[in-house]
């Protein structure tokens, strides 16, 4: 069992979380809570929303909405090499060139259309806490007005540098990724020091107010560690549990790491206790659900790479489709080949990388 962080981060981190509820309790919901602001940054989404519901398969492919989620890959270099990942793996079908977006590009990207967009994850297949410039890059973001700017680490390197530089710039929210609530299961994922990580989380909320989230990806290896992860958050002081069931990416990654099928059929029980779990230590909690028969999210959020490269979603990021640097965004947002993938998912007539993915499933 890990150990409740200790010394006088312990300390000022209970004392400041005793002084903040509100936010505690609102930071996780932005779309809600600021839902008259997504409106007016970008109307034409809410629409196009209302056209799916309301249309179905005769929705058209063609966004004439921007997005109102964006998640832009920083950095392709990563410190840790977790079995699930497929960047590393060798002979795997992913092909990651190891490099950092300049500045440069990051300003390109974003400079026309910046004030559509309501949430910027800055998060892919590396760590971005490894990319010198992800505090310029945040602090560029929160100059263009952008409402909710993230970045997803697996906390190794959040040193205590790093988290006043973080608290610095403003982020909007920090999500940890942390599969396992001790350091056996957690090592078999992460393959490095647990207690580090809880200590690195400690010390950025015992001198920030940078809401914090944590990532569980739910594996063969973590499952039973999923029913402690609530009281893992509350000894750091996070607010909120993200549950994802891992996706893999090729047949070699899925033995002894994806789901079995009587954990499949648990699947729905387990995100119910969870999340009453949460409920019952005063924590938001966000599980994925057990079906999913559709997908509208290549109509609402936009992934785009290191290279610029616009994809399907944030896990079809071995597909660029097209360049956004090259041609621009909006062009690239409706390029033939993304309206190809749209009108395949209206039909249901999902890509091979969709159900490879396992993202469309009935647990």
């Amino acid at each position: 069992m890990i150990s409740e962080p200790k010394g006088l981060h312990a300390e000022d981190l209970r004392r400041r979380e005793s002084r903040r509820p509100l936010r505690r309790h609102h930071f996780l919901v932005p779309s809600i809570r600021n839902f008259p602001l997504g409106v007016r940054r970008n109307p034409p989404a809410l629409v196009k929303l209302a056209e799916l519901k309301l249309l179905g398969k005769g929705a058209n492919p063609y966004c004439y909405n921007y997005p109102v989620g964006v998640q832009i890959e920083t950095t392709s270099r990563c410190n840790l090499t977790c079995p699930m990942c497929p960047t590393h793996k060798v002979g795997s079908e992913v092909k990651t060139k190891k490099t950092d977006m300049p500045t440069s590009d990051f300003k390109a990207i974003l400079e026309d259309w910046s004030k559509r967009i309501f949430t910027l994850h800055l998060f892919g297949r590396g760590e971005p806490l490894l990319a010198k410039n992800i505090f310029e890059l945040i602090d560029y973001s929160n100059q263009l007005g952008i409402p909710h700017v993230s970045i997803t680490t697996n906390g190794v390197l959040l040193d205590q540098k790093r988290a006043q530089e973080l608290n610095r710039v403003g982020l909007s929210e920090l999500r940890v990724s942390i599969d396992g609530a001790d350091q056996s299961t957690y090592e078999k994922i992460r393959g490095t020091d647990l207690e580090q990580v809880l200590e690195n989380i400690a010390f950025l909320r015992s001198i920030s107010d940078i809401p914090v989230s944590v990532n569980f990806l739910l594996t063969r290896q973590t499952w039973d560690s999923a029913l402690k992860m609530p009281e893992v958050l509350e000894r750091i002081g996070a607010h909120c549990l993200r549950l994802f069931p891992v996706v893999t990416y090729d047949e070699s990654m899925a033995d002894g790491i994806y789901l079995d099928q009587e954990q499949q059929g648990k699947y729905a029980k387990l995100i119910g206790q969870v999340q009453r779990e949460c409920k019952q230590r005063g924590k938001f909690f966000i599980g994925h659900n057990p079906v999913v028969r559709e997908c509208i999210l290549p109509f609402l959020l936009a992934y785009i790479d290191v290279e610029g490269n616009l994809t399907p979603c944030c896990r079809i990021e071995d597909h660029p489709l097209c360049n956004v640097l090259e041609v621009g965004f909006f062009e690239a947002w409706n390029c033939k080949k993304m309206c190809s993938w749209r009108k395949a998912l209206l039909l249901r007539r999902f890509p091979k990388k969709c159900i490879e993915l396992n993202c469309l499933r009935e647990w």
